[in-house]
């Protein structure tokens, strides 16, 4: 009755139509929308909620199972936009995502293409001057001359910017496979350290299930009295202490999902698609391979830009061409062979002048060839020891994937084995009473730390295998 009375009081606002319905109507649409929804969920939804509720507190049998009922449906309601929100995502798909929209690798491609457009700068000739002149520049008359000077470096200049220019291009074009390369690897990594934070969190799913239902059966104990308040309340803190962990992992899974996100510049959060966990690659062990590394090409090419450098910087000493055309006027008599003859301005003369520019003060042109060789030496010291850096990598990644094969083959041959045994007889022997709920725990944390263990030593694996595969060019 409150909430009618309070709808048809608006209801005249909202089918009013005078002066300043356009703004009356939406507000009264949304306060009675808003009354008869709110009426709905106080009169039949919460009394439903509670009722559901207040059976699980009494009812000791089965005390999770309307809980459950009430959270399936909020997932259910809740799936369509966490589906639509989220999308799975192959490797192979992720890495042709990044290198086609990173950004910080696009500008790298923008670069080279720039650098290619300024080849054709190599040829760079000065402007051609034009000059005119008129007065008094034979004689009494006034003439005209017309002059059209144009100055150039010696051809060689030109060829040696050309070949400058063509390094540094390449340059650049190796700049940006050498970003798109280990933009390839950043994203291999992430997407297994997904994959790891997801099966870290599946396990902690299970031991959650597994805490659970210790927990209820404590509850249970200690209402019929066949236990203390100690054992409740180490099975509330063992469950509890699970629920802050996998808090902690969702919090890192979402911070891997935007890293994710960036790395692809897309607005979706992907998780990788079902694929084993443990990486399977054929190591090559060769030192000799780090050669072909695009770091290492990329320093190659370096070498042979500075080179360029310096034979560009030889060749500015060479001297500089200038050709000169005039075409002038000569007004009144002119002796030609003992003939007098009588010109006026429309008669033209012309000449042509050559010239050479020497340069003799070349001190400062000298320096720059001198710092331009050290350069050369810089850049062969950087590529030797370039290479020295990744060999020795190399040879540190392989003693690391050694130590990590030996250290997986321990838990799975071992160590898993037993904490499946473990957990299945330790709650076997405690619902029959042979073991006390402190040993029951001890022994499921146990086999829980070596569940744990073997996820850590496949992701060790793993990365000393990225490690590798990155340094060798293999995957």
């Amino acid at each position: 009755m409150t909430a009618s009375v309070a709808s048809m009081g608006f209801l005249p606002m909202a089918l009013s139509s005078g002066a300043g319905a356009e703004v009356q109507r939406p507000l009264a649409t949304v306060v009675i929308g808003g009354l008869i929804v709110a009426t709905l969920l106080t009169l039949f939804v919460l009394p439903s909620l509670y009722i559901l509720f207040e059976k699980a507190a009494h009812h000791d049998t089965k005390p999770m199972k309307p809980i459950t009922k009430a959270v399936g449906i909020l997932l259910l309601l809740l799936f369509p936009v966490m589906a639509s929100a989220q999308q799975t995502i192959t490797l192979e798909q992720a890495i042709a995502k990044a290198q086609k929209q990173n950004l910080p690798l696009q500008n790298e491609r923008l670069q080279a293409a720039s650098l290619q457009k300024l080849q054709g700068t190599a040829w760079d000739v000065p402007q051609t001057t034009v000059a005119g002149e008129y007065g008094q520049i034979n004689s009494a008359y006034k003439d005209t001359r017309f002059s059209v000077a144009q100055s150039i470096k010696f051809p060689a200049v030109y060829a040696r910017q050309k070949q400058l220019l063509k390094h540094q291009w390449q340059q650049s074009i190796l700049q940006s496979e050498l970003s798109a390369y280990d933009l390839q690897w950043q994203v291999t990594q992430l997407y297994y350290e997904l994959l790891f934070t997801r099966e870290k969190q599946r396990l902690l799913l299970r031991t959650d299930s597994l805490y659970a239902e210790f927990l209820r059966t404590a509850e249970l104990r200690f209402k019929k009295g066949a236990s203390n308040i100690l054992e409740k309340n180490t099975a509330q803190t063992q469950r509890g202490q699970v629920g802050q962990q996998l808090r902690q992992l969702q919090h890192d899974m979402t911070g891997l999902q935007q890293q994710f996100q960036l790395l692809l510049n897309t607005d979706t959060l992907y998780l990788p698609s079902a694929v084993p966990l443990k990486m399977d690659l054929a190591i090559l062990q060769d030192s000799a391979i780090v050669a072909a590394h695009p770091y290492l090409k990329l320093l190659q090419q370096q070498q042979e830009a500075s080179q360029a450098k310096t034979k560009t910087e030889q060749a500015h000493l060479l001297p500089d061409l200038q050709l000169i055309y005039n075409n002038q006027s000569i007004k009144g008599l002119q002796n030609i062979d003992g003939v007098e003859q009588s010109y006026t301005s429309s008669d033209r003369f012309a000449s042509v002048e050559l010239g050479v520019g020497i340069p003799l003060f070349f001190g400062a042109q000298k320096a720059r060839i001198q710092a331009a060789r050290i350069q050369e030496q810089v850049a062969r010291n950087s590529y030797e020891a370039g290479k020295l850096s990744l060999e020795t990598q190399l040879r540190k990644a392989l003693e690391q994937y050694k130590i990590a094969t030996e250290n997986l083959a321990y838990y799975e041959k071992t160590a898993l084995p037993n904490a499946k045994s473990i957990i299945s007889i330790a709650d076997e022997q405690f619902r029959g009473g042979e073991i006390d709920y402190l040993e029951w725990v001890l022994l499921t944390n146990q086999a829980i730390a070596l569940q744990t263990g073997y996820l850590d030593a496949v992701r060790t694996y793993n990365q000393s295998i990225l490690e590798i595969s990155a340094l060798t060019g293999s995957r």
